[in-house]
């Protein structure tokens, strides 16, 4: 019963305002006019945000017992609809202590770290980071991009006769708007 009291007192509201039109006053020892007046409310927009440009990773032939050099992906977008910063959150399926990610192979697993910078020099190490900053263009650009570092750990024997074997893993990151 009220939510209909309430309909019908705005609806008359809003007719009453349309019925009128802004009016001059007449001349005279005191003069009114009057003016309708009107704001349309919106919902402010929300920020939408993408990361492109990743590239899948291969560190080749490595020796056992040798550490491979940190590979550096350096031309990752992240970008932005409004003005703003983001956080990253980055999953590389690490369980060991001191690493960040995992990849699993034969009998064993190789750990890996992972740096990722903005594109203003702001570095997250760790499964997290926040008041990063993004690109102000969808598609970057000199100076714009941010980029990811990944740095395994010495690759352990498999424990196979003849040694070696493969390693492979998921890194996912996710990217929101803060």
């Amino acid at each position: 019963m009220h939510s209909i009291s309430r309909t019908a007192l705005i609806a008359a509201a809003i007719l009453a305002t349309q019925a009128h039109a802004a009016t001059d006053g007449t001349l005279g020892s005191s003069s009114t006019g009057s003016l309708n007046i009107t704001l349309n409310s919106v919902v402010a927009p929300q920020a939408q945000i993408r990361i492109s440009g990743l590239t899948d990773v291969n560190f080749g032939s490595v020796q056992i017992g040798q550490t491979p050099a940190p590979i550096t992906q350096s031309n990752i977008c992240v970008h932005m609809t409004i003005p703003g910063t983001y956080s990253i959150a980055l999953d590389g399926g690490g369980t060991t202590t001191g690493a960040d990610g995992f990849l699993s192979g034969f009998l064993s697993g190789l750990v890996y770290d992972w740096i990722f910078t903005d594109r203003s020099g702001l570095a997250v190490t760790g499964a997290s980071g926040a008041g990063l900053n993004p690109s102000s263009s969808a598609t970057c650009g000199a100076g714009q991009y941010a980029s990811l570092q990944i740095a395994p750990h010495e690759v352990p024997d498999a424990g196979l006769a003849g040694g070696g074997g493969a390693f492979t893993g998921l890194l996912t990151l996710i990217v929101s708007p803060e």
